[in-house]
Order: C-alpha cells, then sequence, then structure tokens
C-alpha cells in the first residue's frame, strides 16, 4: 500500500463533502482509506501501489473536488 498527500484547493467544505468524496473515491479506486484534516485543508489516502495521484486529481477535478498533490 502506499501513502498519498494532498491538499484541498476547492470542493470540501464540511464533513458532508468529505464523505461525499470519499465514497467518489472508494466506487473508482482501491483506497483503503481516506483521511481529512478539515482545518489544514489536507486529505490522506492509503491507496495500492501503481495508482498514481494525477488519476486521483483528475478523476475528482471532474467531480468538483480540486486537489494538489502534497509533497513531504
Amino acid at each position: 500500500m502506499r501513502r498519498l498527500n494532498f491538499i484541498i484547493k476547492k470542493g470540501v467544505y464540511c464533513t458532508w463533502c468529505a464523505d461525499l468524496m470519499r465514497r467518489t473515491l472508494k466506487n473508482k479506486f482501491h483506497i483503503e482509506k481516506v483521511e481529512f484534516d478539515m482545518p489544514q485543508s489536507e486529505v490522506k489516502m492509503l491507496s495500492e501501489n501503481n495508482l498514481q495521484p494525477s488519476r486521483i486529481i483528475a478523476y475528482l477535478r471532474k467531480r468538483g473536488f480540486y486537489l494538489s498533490e502534497q509533497y513531504h
């Protein structure tokens, strides 16, 4: 499994939005875990190793969620 970190740019404003994004992701990709830090505008995911962050970003952008990859 691989940990991916993103900054929320637009589209997630409350826990309902976060839950909608979580369900949207899990319907499309094999993502084990999705955690939100709303005050910091961050989302962390545990996904399959070969899933590219750019695929997640592009998929969510079409659904009104805007993320950028966070590098550590």
